[in-house]
């Protein structure tokens, strides 16, 4: 077993063909609904300026703090990504539930970005380098998506332990649904 410098991730040494980065990330897809979902979820919120009550803006920050904070933070960051701690495994799966509810992609996915932007920062094969602009670092680089077949190779290389896990399979296939229960909830 080899550890990923900078990832914390133990890889067998027979996978060969996925431990090479790619020189660039594949990002040759325009993300056309990832583009339009963050346009419009943001104009829907400045809409709702107009018909703001106390009791929305207070879920709003609660929201925040526990799906930002605990589950994309601390979730899907700290814990599946670094393994900086370990808890209980009905713990563990709350927090990657909450980190999915960010609708910022499904756990292996983001863990798999995540541990290769901490391989290669700012070099070739980060896929959210800063040395190609503040503008890119932040927030273009989530309109241009790797192809199907380059983002399965990235999470059989960088999230091999996350996709073993029935569980996280399970909210790899749905891990929209959450959110969109709790959007008719809400």
């Amino acid at each position: 077993m080899e550890i990923l410098e900078g990832a914390g991730l133990a890889v067998d040494k027979s996978e060969s063909e996925l431990r090479s980065a790619p020189a660039v990330p594949d990002r040759h897809q325009f993300a056309v609904s990832s583009v339009f979902f963050v346009i419009v979820s943001h104009l829907a919120a400045l809409t709702s300026l107009w018909q703001v009550r106390w009791a929305a803006v207070g879920v709003c920050f609660v929201l925040h703090a526990v799906c930002g904070g605990l589950g994309i933070c601390v979730g899907y960051h700290r814990l599946l990504t670094h393994r900086s701690f370990k808890c209980p495994r009905a713990l563990e799966y709350m927090l990657a539930l909450l980190g999915s509810l960010c609708l910022e992609s499904k756990p292996s996915y983001w863990v798999a970005q995540h541990r290769q932007h901490h391989q290669y920062p700012d070099q070739p094969g980060d896929p959210r380098s800063a040395k190609e602009g503040f503008w890119w670092s932040h927030i273009l680089w989530i309109a241009w998506i790797p192809s199907e077949a380059s983002a399965e190779k990235l999470q059989r290389r960088y999230a091999p332990d996350l996709l073993r896990v029935p569980f996280y399979r399970l909210v790899n296939r749905y891990w929209i649904w959450p959110s969109a229960v709790l959007a008719v909830l809400l």
